[in-house]
């Protein structure tokens, strides 16, 4: 993410400190990190100093601004505890998402440390999807494939 230190292997290799030399050619960015909760703990340590100085240092020594960079991370840490609510239809009233919401909130922090929970703007949960939005989700990828399959076919 940063790359190597001076004197290790890839010092020289252009493609070393992808996220900083990204960040660094286009700082209007907006990175996206999914599945966070799999994240070795120096990545976690890592993204500490990004979303506390909104800066990050490569192995070259140069500092990287992400004070332009949207940070959006994804996690299927309290998935079970959406999932559960949305089969039971307990999702349609404010209160039972809130109640939901603040079920997911402590899952993460049994599985992230308070610092850097409290270093997160925004804390987004999406309710599971019903049956008839499913099947609707469905109908509509399955209508966009037999229509490249009709046009495959007709070339």
């Amino acid at each position: 993410l940063v790359g190597p230190p001076p004197g290790y292997v890839g010092f020289d290799d252009p493609r070393s400190g992808q996220l900083t030399e990204a960040v660094r050619r286009r700082p209007y960015s907006v990175v996206v990190l999914d599945e966070i909760e799999k994240a070795h703990p120096e990545v976690l340590n890592l993204l500490l100093q990004v979303l506390e100085d909104g800066r990050l240092t490569d192995g070259k020594g140069r500092t990287v601004s992400f004070v332009n960079t949207i940070i959006i991370m994804t996690s299927n840490v309290g998935s079970r505890q959406i999932l559960d609510s949305s089969a039971s239809g307990a999702l349609a009233s404010p209160e039972a998402y809130a109640k939901m919401r603040g079920e997911v909130q402590v899952q993460l922090q049994k599985r992230f440390r308070p610092e850097f929970i409290n270093r997160i703007d925004e804390l987004l949960v999406f309710r599971g999807l019903n049956g008839e939005e499913l099947h609707e989700i469905a109908k509509l990828m399955l209508g966009d494939t037999a229509a490249r399959a009709a046009d495959a076919h007709h070339e």
